[in-house]
């Protein structure tokens, strides 16, 4: 993530828990254990707008800058397109 936003210093704390795919898909996995009761998770995202791929209602607004957004635990990885970006689907 730090390589497509490199003047976004929160992403350099946790690098390892979320990645760009394509540079248009931002995929926030689950890669601990987690308890049986836990629904939601934190993952960063950094400035801009962000689509689900799973519910495309459902943005992520970011514009005024970059911050920490609460993801559901699901049978699906969490993924998130980027505003802008064009993929087939």
């Amino acid at each position: 993530m730090f390589f497509h936003y490199p003047y976004d210093d929160e992403l350099y704390k946790d690098y390892e828990s979320t990645f760009m795919f394509a540079n248009a898909i931002k995929v926030s996995p689950i890669l601990q254990s987690m308890p049986e009761n836990q629904t939601q998770y934190q993952s960063y995202f950094p400035q801009g707008k962000w689509v689900s791929l799973s519910n495309l209602s459902d943005i992520v607004d970011c514009t005024a800058g970059g911050k920490y957004v609460n993801l559901t635990v699901g049978p699906i990885i969490n993924s998130h397109l980027k505003e802008g970006a064009i993929i087939p689907y």
